[in-house]
């Protein structure tokens, strides 16, 4: 029978703790959707919370407590920027009343410009501003897709009555170029007018207060998503608890029913032990009875023999006639066998009469026939010889004696027997019953133990459940594992109960005063931390190849001050010489602007021309100019000589005495370089060692052609002319030196 409990209330534990552990998953997919949607929150607070600190805001508002015109505009969600571009500077606008003492307190607080709205409620809000005119299909006005407060609806009509919403630039100049009147806006916020185009990027109050708006209507959507979330989590944390609750119950039940069929079976094989004792006993018991009523048979069977006897006895005497002593004799004999024989007889009936009070005498019957069978061997030998009927009678009398002692010892022993018996079955009885008392307690203190034990299990199961909420409340308000906060904050002896409730208070008051604990923020932290980290590490970087790379610098500038200072020295140094060269009689000299720092400094050139007293180079005349930037070249040419230069009609604005101290020139420079000149000019040419030209056959095809000239003695000039006349019979071979290209 208890075993037939037990399966139906493990199966109930079984599916009880299937249940909790769907209540436990269940409990967590909330917890963790609660979480999701906390973060959500929180993100959505932040981010309200840093548009709101992003959005411009008027000095205007510090003075009058007007509010912003992007709180009274409201439209689809993808024409803000639309909007926005087509109110421009009134986007940022303030709504509220137009009287004089407003305007003069602005005017002497002295604000940046500012608009202001007038608010006048819903006196004008019909579409009567809106110009008569067919917009093109796929367009629309602007107003159709707003939403107006009434309070500022009339000066927005106004505003946008002649704007039309279009889908892209394109349509814009179409709508604009069939009505000039009309300003068409793309969604983007590229606002287009008639002859001009508005653009670019940038955030206003409209945008900034409908990004807003969106977050915020996101954000009571996601709070009424965590309010049923946290119905349903309290529902599931219920119901979790409900279900341990119930699975502790059942598992104590089942543990209780364990120990009650232990307790049981225990008891069921002390029973059956005693139960096979006591079938063994009445086993025997029936064995001593069956043999006791089969003695009480033969017994009876003797008896008759005797009585059998003892007839023929008295018969035998009665046809003797004997003595009168022995006649006396054996009447005394008979007399007394007589008496034996009655008290054989009562005997007989009291050990039947006893033998069937107790069952338990099989033995001694057994005895008793053996002397019976014994004495009727001896009344045989009596009956056999007369001579011995005496002795026949007195055995018989002595057997009698005999058979009444020991049926009486029998009788003795077998009330003794019985009582001993009746004894064992009242101590059976009596112990029985003890057993039966005791199973009964026991079973009475298993159900009280099972009650206390299933009480201790549900209060232990309760506070289990009442520790572990208060560790994730104290997790989740204070952020301290409850391990750490055990060890760091356990009252001792001087523990100050009334001081630590204070600082409790206290504590919860900055926590209070705190505001909203941001549950992203050491994600956050963490990921700045690296990022700093990363950045301190790259700025460590950047510091020290700033450090190489000024290094590099101060060595460069080191060498290019060197080599400029020595160039310098060696330029200016030839500079005057080679002004002197091309204006004999003149003056010429280069200055430094900060010749303190060399390496930013500018370099001046003066120059005063044979009977000149200017020296700014911006007065003197073209071929003065070119005569100077060729003396500075060559003084250059003179300070850093090159094997060769290339000049390209560097005497093309000079006359001819000029262009003459210009080939004296030449003449110097041609002792260590070899000179490559693209000139016109003849007199160039007449110096020149080889000649390169450029001809035109009549097929149009160019030709490049050479002429040597005379050998110079000294370094060749080379030159080119391409009206020179050369033609391709009269033109000599190639010469090995730099070709030069001639126009």
């Amino acid at each position: 029978e208890i075993s037939m409990e037990r399966a139906p209330l493990e199966a109930a534990h079984h599916q009880t703790q299937q249940e909790a552990q769907a209540a436990e998953t269940r409990l967590e997919e909330l917890r963790g959707q609660r979480s999701t949607l906390e973060r959500e929150v929180s993100g959505l607070e932040s981010r309200i919370e840093t548009l709101g600190q992003n959005r411009p805001r008027s000095s205007a508002e510090d003075i009058v407590d007007y509010p912003q015109l992007a709180s009274f505009l409201h439209g689809d969600k993808d024409v803000h920027k639309a909007l926005s571009a087509a109110l421009g500077p009134h986007a940022e606008a303030l709504a509220g009343e137009l009287n004089h003492g407003v305007v003069d307190k602005l005017i002497g607080a002295g604000v940046p410009r500012t608009v202001i709205i007038a608010d006048r409620g819903a006196d004008d809000v019909d579409n009567a501003w809106r110009l008569d005119t067919n917009l093109p299909t796929g367009t629309t006005w602007l107003l159709d897709h707003m939403s107006l407060d009434p309070r500022v609806a009339a000066p927005i009509n106004r505003l946008l009555a002649d704007v039309v919403l279009v889908k892209d630039t394109a349509t814009a100049h179409a709508v604009v170029s069939d009505d000039p009147r009309l300003r068409a806006v793309t969604r983007d916020g590229v606002l287009v007018g008639s002859g001009w185009i508005e653009l670019g990027s940038g955030i206003s109050t409209v945008e900034i207060t409908a990004q807003i708006d969106t977050a915020r209507e996101v954000l009571n959507q996601t709070l009424e998503k965590l309010n049923n979330i946290a119905g349903t989590f309290e529902g599931a944390r219920l119901a979790a608890e409900h279900t341990r609750v119930d699975a502790a119950a059942r598992k104590a039940a089942l543990r209780e029913l364990d120990i009650a069929l232990d307790n049981t079976v225990r008891d069921l094989t002390r029973l059956d032990k005693q139960h096979q004792a006591a079938a063994g006993e009445h086993q025997r018991h029936t064995q001593r009875l069956t043999a006791a009523e089969q003695r009480r048979e033969e017994l009876r069977t003797q008896l008759a023999e005797i009585m059998d006897r003892l007839s023929r006895v008295e018969e035998e005497h009665q046809t003797e006639e004997p003595s009168t002593q022995a006649r006396d004799t054996a009447t005394t004999a008979l007399n007394q066998i007589r008496a034996m024989e009655m008290e054989a007889r009562l005997s007989l009936h009291t050990a039947e009469e006893r033998a069937g009070q107790s069952r338990g005498r099989g033995d001694g019957f057994r005895r008793q026939a053996e002397h019976e069978r014994q004495a009727k061997l001896r009344h045989e030998q009596a009956m056999e010889s007369r001579r011995r009927r005496a002795d026949l009678a007195a055995t018989v009398q002595r057997g009698a004696r005999n058979v009444a002692e020991r049926v009486s010892a029998a009788l003795v022993r077998a009330a003794a027997e019985r009582d001993a018996r009746n004894q064992e079955k009242a101590a059976l009885t009596g112990q029985l019953a003890r057993a039966k008392d005791a199973v009964s307690a026991a079973r009475h203190q298993v159900n009280r133990l099972s009650d206390n034990a299933h009480a201790m299990e549900l209060a232990r199961s309760q506070a289990q459940v009442r520790m572990e909420e208060s560790v994730a409340k104290i997790t989740e308000q204070l952020g301290i594992p409850v391990a750490e906060l055990l060890n760091d904050y356990t009252p001792d002896e001087n523990f100050d109960e009334q001081f630590q409730r204070a600082r409790l208070k206290q504590a919860e008051k900055d926590l209070t005063a705190l505001g909203k604990v941001n549950p992203l923020a050491l994600e956050e932290f963490r990921a700045l931390e690296e990022r700093y980290e990363f950045l301190s590490t790259q700025l460590n970087d950047v510091e020290q190849a700033r450090a190489d790379l000024n290094g590099v610098i101060e060595d460069v500038d080191a060498k290019i001050l060197q080599l400029f200072t020595d160039a310098w020295h060696d330029v200016e140094r030839e500079f005057p010489k080679v002004f002197n060269t091309l204006f004999p009689g003149g003056e010429g000299r280069l200055i430094l602007t900060d010749p303190d720092d060399l390496l930013a400094t500018g370099i001046e050139l003066e120059a005063r021309p044979p009977g000149k007293k200017v020296k700014r180079l911006s007065l003197l005349s073209g071929g003065e100019k070119s005569l100077t930037a060729l003396a500075l070249l060559v003084a250059i040419f003179r300070a850093r000589p090159s094997p060769f230069y290339v000049m390209d009609e560097v005497e093309a604005a000079l006359d001819d005495v000029n262009l003459r101290r210009l080939i004296a020139l030449f003449e110097e420079l041609r002792l260590d370089s070899q000179l490559i000149v693209i000139t016109h000019q003849k007199p160039t040419m007449d110096v020149a060692n080889v000649l390169y030209g450029m001809t035109m056959r009549g097929d149009g095809v160019t030709r490049v052609i050479s002429q040597r000239m005379e050998p110079a003695e000294k370094m060749p000039i080379t030159g080119g002319d391409s009206a020179s006349g050369l033609d391709a019979d009269t033109a000599g071979d190639p010469v090995d030196s730099l070709p030069a290209t001639v126009e």
